[in-house]
């Protein structure tokens, strides 16, 4: 009988850990408080890094992040905006910086080309500024997550796995574990648990008994303004700080980020001074915003790593897997961005099976399909009709809306198979 597995969290870590681990042939229940993708994984800006932010600073960050890049966009290429990004300098300083810049790129593998700022500026991007000094290319990317994170999670739910959203979590005295979402429980023992909560994950580890795994729960702030003024990812040339980054998301773009360390992950620690001092330092960059009103904030809890500067910034965004020694069953992870989730979700199958003694392998799953081989399985019955209606607007004007919506019936297909079937 193979070994019963617990995964706690439904971002894109948990999701690819579901899915490693129900490919080799374990028995897998993931559950999450929320949706799918509705934490971190659903809050932040949408871009899948070259490796470029850290490559001066936090070089295997930077080496992962250009590799799942290219990972991803082999196997999920449909849910992928290949926008490019580009780094700009706008002082003498950050001129500067960009030698070093390039050479981080370089050394991390990362495929950089120097671009003049007149036909940047005249070509690519007409409304970055006119005092652009030095501009580099660099592959940044745009990720539909939502409709990304359910493809993930189909393909679990095809392999075997469980998918349990807003549901809660209770540890036994016993070693056992009851899940609820209010209306079905089960109490139940695993073998294993995995801890992917992200900013939560110090609250899970101490909920199962331990107090090791320390986590640095950091608030990012983002604006969205209704408009996409920009085609591509724009960078300030220099190290990662406030108000550096403009990414198109949709018919949107945001600017980002502020980084907060907080003790409450759940409890957003904003002053609105703090986002007009974001939107100002945005403004030297592309100054057309000074005349376009945002239309809403938003924020992403960041699981980082706990270090002794407790700076946000310098902290690495590498990852790291921790077995319990307090709890042989838990297993936890810290650290890690959305475009290093498939990335630790194999790394933790390959913590398991080393564990277990197991072998493992790791197929490229084509996500592009995932939603047509799932309906064709399971879109039958009482979710059909409202799929027909979603799907009957294709060659209308909401064609490009569609996929959302499907995603979301998916979700609670997802949910109430998992729990029929159990």
């Amino acid at each position: 009988m193979p070994d019963r597995i617990l995964v706690i969290g439904a971002g894109i870590t948990g999701l690819f850990t579901t899915l490693y681990l129900s490919e080799n042939g374990y028995d897998v229940t993931l559950v999450d408080r929320g949706d799918i993708s509705r934490g971190t994984s659903g809050k932040f800006h949408g871009m899948i890094h070259s490796g470029s932010r850290y490559s001066t600073n936090d070089r295997e960050s930077a080496i992962e992040c250009i590799r799942e890049n290219a990972r991803i966009s082999k196997i999920a290429s449909d849910f992928i905006e290949d926008t490019g990004g580009y780094f700009v300098a706008l002082n003498e300083e950050e001129e500067k910086f960009g030698d070093k810049l390039m050479e981080g790129n370089k050394k991390c593998g990362i495929e950089t080309s120097e671009v003049d700022p007149q036909t940047f500026i005249m070509d690519i991007e007409p409304r970055v500024s006119k005092n652009a000094k030095r501009v580099f290319r660099v592959p940044d990317k745009i990720i539909h997550a939502y409709e990304f994170s359910m493809a993930v999670a189909a393909e679990s739910i095809m392999k075997g796995a469980r998918i349990l959203t807003y549901s809660s979590i209770k540890p036994k005295d016993n070693g056992s574990v009851t899940i609820s979402d209010g209306t079905n429980t089960k109490n139940e023992n695993f073998d294993t648990v995995i801890n992917t909560a992200g900013p939560w994950a110090g609250i899970v580890s101490e909920l199962f008994g331990s107090d090791e795994l320390k986590i640095m729960p950091t608030l990012g702030y983002m604006v969205v303004y209704p408009s996409r003024f920009v085609n591509s990812v724009i960078n300030r040339m220099r190290p990662p700080s406030d108000g550096d980054i403009f990414v198109p998301y949709g018919g949107s773009t945001i600017l980002g980020t502020m980084a907060i360390v907080t003790d409450d992950p759940d409890n957003p620690q904003v002053e609105e001074e703090d986002i007009n001092d974001m939107v100002q330092e945005g403004k030297l960059l592309i100054p057309g915003i000074n005349g376009i009103k945002y239309s809403r904030t938003y924020y992403s809890s960041r699981p980082l790593i706990e270090d002794s500067s407790g700076n946000a910034r310098s902290t690495t965004r590498d990852f790291r897997i921790m077995q319990s020694s307090d709890n042989s069953k838990l297993i936890s992870v810290a650290g890690g961005k959305f475009t290093t989730g498939r990335l630790i979700g194999e790394e933790i199958l390959r913590t398991v099976c080393s564990r277990n003694g197991d072998s493992f392998s790791i197929p490229d799953i084509d996500l592009n399909s995932s939603y047509s081989r799932f309906l064709e399985k399971f879109g039958s019955g009482k979710y059909s009709r409202i799929l027909r209606s979603i799907q009957g607007r294709t060659g209308t004007i909401d064609e490009e809306r569609i996929l959302p919506s499907v995603s979301a019936v998916i979700g609670s297909m997802i949910d109430e198979i998992s729990w029929k079937e159990w």
